[in-house]
């Protein structure tokens, strides 16, 4: 709880800790390829797993954090939706920053453009789904105790 008396928001928590997770993964396996990004694809899947991981864990925490409030599910969904979120901002920044680095300029010149926006735009509407529905999860499940919801 912040001096408020509110509890925090743990989607910001929950996608930064998982963002540091995605990332290491990341790191070792363009590492293990010598920073080639072949494994991007695979990895990729992965990160949609963990998107709804963090947004079951982060929904699950906002939940518990405030089910002693009168209104114990005002903010879980939301929660659910931000951790993933995060996480997909963190990662295309990472992603961004390696291909600097590397030199891979036909991800930012020419018709390399257009795919790399379209890549980013799908993967963050993959990731407030699954953020959204993780949310919704935790919060049917604990509908009974809030009658007010």
């Amino acid at each position: 709880m912040d001096n408020t008396g509110h509890p925090k928001n743990y989607g910001i928590s929950m996608g930064l800790t998982f963002s540091v997770i995605v990332l290491l993964i990341h790191a070792i396996v363009d590492w293990l390829n010598g920073g080639d990004s072949r494994g991007d694809s695979i990895l990729w899947i992965l990160q949609s797993i963990l998107y709804f991981v963090a947004a079951l864990v982060a929904a699950s925490s906002q939940f518990n954090a405030q089910s002693h409030l009168d209104v114990p599910l005002f903010g879980v969904v939301e929660a659910g939706r931000g951790a993933p979120m995060i996480m997909s901002v963190v990662m295309w920044g990472y992603i961004i920053v390696r291909s600097l680095i590397l030199d891979d300029a036909g991800m930012f010149g020419g018709s390399g453009v257009f795919p790399f926006c379209g890549f980013i735009l799908l993967d963050f509407i993959v990731a407030f789904s699954f953020g959204h529905w993780g949310g919704t999860i935790i919060k049917k499940r604990h509908e009974d105790v809030d009658p007010n919801s």
